[in-house]
């Protein structure tokens, strides 16, 4: 990324299901543009604006680690109720090394996690809707977490 650049954090919000929590960043060449085109994400919170790319890895890296499990499973179920076994494993692989470089991002910038309690609300809401597929999935992602921040085993 050009150092010139304007770096916007977003999270994904509640409509999103899974993927709420989720926090992403993108690099534009000004603000301008910046407003411009985060005018197209309604599904998008700006959480940060016109910070440097340490601050928007930090921003990013304190995902909690629930919030990228549940993306996980909506990304492998999307356009697909019926997802395989092999597509959710694979899905949840990249989740836990987004996590295992979140974990040590945090370790190596001395980072304090945030509270999780929001995020985990909601998605003990979305597994209590008729059991499918993808709710048996996010019902046993939802039995491994064991604290406020959302962290898993």
């Amino acid at each position: 990324m050009s150092e010139n650049s304007y770096n916007v954090v977003f999270e994904f919000n509640e409509s999103t299901g899974g993927a709420y929590g989720v926090r992403t960043w993108t690099s534009y060449s000004n603000q301008e543009e910046a407003e411009a085109l985060t005018k197209d994400r309604p599904h998008q919170t700006v959480i940060a604006q016109g910070v440097t790319e340490a601050e928007a890895l930090n921003l990013t890296s304190l995902t909690p680690e629930i919030c990228r499990l549940m993306c996980a499973i909506e990304g492998a179920f999307e356009g697909d109720p019926h997802a395989s076994q092999e597509r959710v494993k694979y899905s949840l692989i990249n989740a836990q090394y987004a996590i295992a470089h979140d974990r040590l991002h945090i370790a190596q910038h001395s980072l304090t996690r945030i509270d999780a309690r929001k995020y985990l609300a909601l998605f003990l809401q979305l597994v209590q809707n008729p059991k499918t597929p993808k709710t048996a999935s996010m019902s046993g992602i939802m039995m491994v977490c064991y604290n406020n921040f959302g962290q898993v085993i």
